[in-house]
């Protein structure tokens, strides 16, 4: 973890991106580790991992707003607009989003409802 937050200081994310990809612990046994793994994948443009890593947050603990609209942002990257729709869905059902984040949520949802 402190490797990939050096090279990703450095302006080096996919680099950083690799090294925590080398050995990916179980989710249950390092959330931090998968949230930024899944974070920083995502930044990559690395769709479906970055939606693998996000779905199996969510499997883990499915009552986290952020990590739906993680995941929704990922599908909807990878062209999957309707599982984006679903988990942007999901993530406006559920307490905590930020003002900011659930204003972002509803214009996507508007969005891809308009088609």
């Amino acid at each position: 973890m402190l490797r990939a937050r050096a090279l990703l200081s450095m302006g080096r994310l996919n680099e950083a991106v690799t090294t925590l990809s080398q050995d990916v612990p179980p989710v249950a046994d390092n959330i931090e580790y998968r949230i930024t793994l899944a974070t920083l994948t995502q930044q990559a443009g690395q769709n479906v991992e970055a939606a693998r890593h996000w779905s199996a947050l969510i499997a883990v603990d499915d009552s986290q707003p952020a990590w739906w609209v993680g995941l929704a942002i990922a599908l909807e990257a990878g062209g999957q607009a309707a599982g984006a729709l679903k988990a942007y869905t999901q993530a406006a059902q559920l307490p905590g989003l930020s003002p900011s984040l659930a204003d972002y949520v509803r214009n996507r949802m508007t969005l891809l409802q308009a088609g």
